[in-house]
């Protein structure tokens, strides 16, 4: 015979003006996610729970929700800036409203965010403190903003223990250590941070910019390690990091151990089609200390494209610009003096990477057709170049134009109806859906005059696509789905 044991993790929804829970609030947990576990022999009823941060809440309703919530509950954060130091407990998600909508402001304390090992952070600008983050062992930050954190000695934007960290899609800069890992630093201590079955940490699709360090002013990684916890360098892929200072010899990307480490003979983590760019302090620097004759040491750093970095570009064992992969030339930024570091047409970067996150920074598909040679491949970077020639545009006819596209044949321009597109229809519309809809194949030039104009009352949209041996992509729509192609050109 089972006996039954009942943990009430959590509140389900928490205004900002009743953070704590009362009778009410158990019956309300009972019913939110009701799950069974087996736990030592006894069937155990669990509860995972969401608090809800409310629009009017402050600081102290966060901080009081944080202190109640249980491993596998999530606390929702409602839009606005809540200031002081900030603790997620061991496997709860903090969950903001958005970089844009959500700040936490350390106000100059030693760090804005504590995360307790697997506590995980999405959705925040984080800024004001000494350390942006700090984590424990096998957290996940995700969609941020770590921006102008510091000075710290290192890992101002932040510094995460252990194994199992995931820092996935966030934008980091403006952050200033001291010594290591402006950005971030990643410290594998495997006697006191790592557990078994944790993964290497996993960094992808983030973008560093304007960090400052002596050495990592991006990114710092130190092993401590010995077998089998030296396993754990990191999977670093489809980052893009530019303008980051560092001292001579630091490098945007600095990887060192401190320990003989007692590598495979095959290297264990990887480091890849990522873009590093304007690093006046050096590319890659590493520096592994100790070691076995007949291994090798550190991660494999292969189909990186590195510019306009001090020395040393890419400094570590059997490997170089020119080989595996790692190229030197300019990535083509759309506008790296505005921050705008999505790549131009016939950028290098495109299409050259290899196939790991299935997303981008912006959220838009991996891989996608970039040089429009008809084989979708990824890009090196942060932000996949979509083979989109423009924008939608709304207008009454008149003249319509676009920016010509390097490599591109000739342009589609697809016009339809605007009333017809909200009520569900195509983007590519025909004149069975609508006898506004028209299609000018085969364009040479940047622009049209469109003369055949509806009533003054109807609203026109115009999507133009290249082509060159296929035809490009229309873009994407505000929810950042790609836009269907249908009722082409023929």
């Amino acid at each position: 015979m089972f006996r039954a044991g009942l943990s009430l993790a959590g509140a389900v929804r928490r205004s900002a003006r009743a953070p704590s829970p009362g009778p009410h609030d158990l019956a309300t947990r009972w019913t939110h996610r009701l799950g069974l576990a087996f736990l030592g022999g006894a069937l155990a009823l669990t509860l995972a729970a969401t608090w809800v941060v409310e629009r009017g809440g402050d600081a102290q309703t966060l901080q009081a929700m944080l202190a109640a919530a249980q491993p596998g509950d999530t606390v929702v954060v409602s839009p606005g800036r809540y200031e002081g130091s900030f603790t997620v407990p061991a496997g709860v998600m903090l969950v903001g409203a958005g970089a844009g909508s959500a700040t936490l402001d350390g106000g100059g304390a030693e760090r804005t965010v504590g995360l307790q090992r697997g506590a995980g952070i999405r959705g925040f600008t984080i800024t004001g403190g000494l350390r942006g983050i700090e984590g424990l062992g096998a957290n996940q930050v995700t969609d941020n903003v770590v921006e102008e954190n510091g000075p710290s000695s290192s890992g101002a934007g932040m510094f995460l223990l252990g194994c199992g960290a995931v820092i996935t899609t966030n934008v980091i800069r403006g952050n200033s250590a001291t010594l290591r890992g402006g950005g971030a630093y990643l410290f594998l201590a495997p006697t006191t941070t790592c557990e078994a079955g944790d993964e290497a940490p996993q960094v992808s699709n983030n973008l560093f910019v304007d960090n400052d360090a002596a050495q990592g002013s991006g990114l710092a990684v130190r092993d401590s390690g010995s077998p089998p916890w030296d396993q754990r360098w990191p999977v670093m892929t489809h980052n893009t990091l530019a303008g980051n200072p560092s001292a001579p010899q630091g490098g945007t990307i600095f990887l060192f151990s401190d320990s003989a480490v007692y590598d495979l003979p095959t290297p264990s983590g990887v480091i890849t089609s990522n873009v590093i760019s304007g690093n006046p302090g050096g590319g890659i620097a590493q520096y592994i200390y100790g070691g076995m004759p007949g291994y090798t040491y550190g991660p494999q750093i292969r189909d990186n494209l590195l510019f306009r970095n001090g020395p040393p570009v890419l400094q570590a064992p059997a490997t170089g610009i020119g080989m595996h992969g790692n190229l030197q030339a300019d990535p083509l930024f759309v506008d790296e003096a505005a921050g705008d570091y999505r790549l131009q047409p016939g950028s290098p970067a495109v299409d050259t990477g290899e196939e790991m996150p299935d997303m981008d920074l912006a959220g838009r598909p991996r891989p996608m057709d970039g040089d429009l040679d008809g084989a979708s491949v990824s890009d090196r970077g942060a932000l996949e170049e979509s083979g989109e020639a423009g924008p939608i545009q709304m207008a009454q006819g008149a003249t319509v134009s676009w920016p010509l596209r390097d490599g591109a044949l000739a342009y589609h321009l697809y016009r339809g109806s605007l009333t017809h597109l909200l009520a569900g229809g195509p983007y590519t519309q025909s004149e069975e859906d609508s006898p506004w809809a028209m299609q000018w194949c085969f364009l040479t030039g940047s622009e049209l005059v469109d003369d055949t104009l509806p009533p003054p009352h109807e609203p026109l949209y115009y999507l133009v696509t290249p082509v060159t041996a296929v035809e490009g992509s229309l873009g994407f729509d505000s929810s950042r789905q790609e836009r269907p192609l249908t009722n082409a050109c023929p």
